[in-house]
């Protein structure tokens, strides 16, 4: 076997235990590193989230706010009522609405969806670093703890975690520093 067919058994493997622990609503922690774990973690939240989702990130800018699927699981995720907030704390004019994907489901469910952006970076007192997260339905998240290497923690049935995010989240969110982004 060459090493790119370990590579996509291994990543099968990842996306079948995280589907998994979805659809089932195991609480169980889970770790990821990478974007293509953090693109099916994702993912699969968009796809499991029924009532609203809120992000915390650095911008639109990556290859997962770029990424096909997770823009097609967002389109479902809105025409199915979901709400979304996402806060942006390394948001620019310039690059962040380059990514024309998203910003056009954006724009498209404008209702559906509140864009703001921050100067304002967290850091957990157990992390060294900033964090970025998402969590949805206040049980399910991701959350990153190492921002260049998308290194991450999870689960898909934590409400007291998930709580804990959605009140670090809601108080950036609704801050007089966070601003309102026009797409």
């Amino acid at each position: 076997m060459t090493d790119l067919a370990v590579d996509k058994a291994v990543l099968n493997l990842y996306l079948q235990k995280i589907e998994y622990l979805a659809l089932n609503q195991v609480n169980e922690n889970f770790f990821n590193s990478g974007s293509n774990h953090a693109l099916i973690v994702l993912n699969t939240i968009v796809r499991y989230a029924k009532n609203h989702i809120k992000v915390f990130a650095g911008n639109l800018c990556t290859d997962i706010s770029n990424d096909k699927e997770y823009i097609d699981n967002l389109r479902t995720f809105f025409m199915n009522g979901g709400k979304m907030q996402v806060l942006l704390c390394d948001f620019n004019n310039d690059n962040n609405l380059s990514n024309k994907n998203i910003s056009a489901v954006f724009k498209d469910f404008s209702k559906n969806v509140t864009l703001k952006k921050t100067k304002n970076v967290v850091i957990m007192p157990s992390e060294k670093n900033p964090i970025h997260f998402t969590v949805a339905d206040s049980k399910m998240y991701r959350f990153e703890t190492d921002t260049v290497n998308k290194i991450a923690r999870g689960n898909f049935n934590d409400t007291r975690n998930s709580k804990i995010l959605e009140t670090v989240f809601d108080k950036l969110f609704t801050s007089p520093s966070a601003q309102e982004i026009i797409l």
